[in-house]
């Protein structure tokens, strides 16, 4: 669905033959969301949204054998981890949508590593070169 529904509360997507479906953000007056008769498989949406307006359909859906991604309104960076072989690995929660991984040595100079698309909320990274350096620096923007 598209960004800018905010005053959406109550959308009827029955019988739309949806298998995927991708809640932006800032839907935060939704308060129903009705989907039966569609083939659905997976569902994407905000943690509010899933723990407190959605969480009798989350519950549903998760019994139904459709898989529910959540994701925070802000992004973070989870499970940071160095390798013993000097790679670094981490992954970035985060609404949906398409990312630019930048990199710094000295919190000065910045420099873009890669560009990483987020579909289901949260996407995992792996710096091979880590080792190379003392200490890296990393932050992801919305492209």
């Amino acid at each position: 669905m598209p960004a800018g529904l905010t005053s959406l509360t109550f959308p009827l997507l029955s019988d739309n033959q949806l298998v995927s479906l991708t809640l932006p953000p800032d839907m935060t007056n939704l308060v129903l969301l009705l989907l039966d008769g569609n083939p659905l498989t997976t569902l994407v949406l905000p943690e509010p949204l899933a723990a407190i307006n959605l969480a009798d359909l989350t519950t549903s859906l998760n019994a139904q054998n459709v898989s529910v991604f959540t994701y925070p309104l802000t992004p973070q960076l989870v499970a940071p981890r160095q390798r013993g072989d000097g790679r670094f690995q981490f992954a970035l929660a985060a609404p949906p949508g398409v990312y630019v991984l930048l990199v710094s040595t000295n919190l000065d100079a910045w420099s873009e590593l890669t560009v990483l698309t987020n579909q289901i909320g949260t996407f995992r990274f792996e710096d091979v070169a880590a080792r190379l350096w003392p200490q890296k620096f990393y932050q992801a923007r919305s492209f």
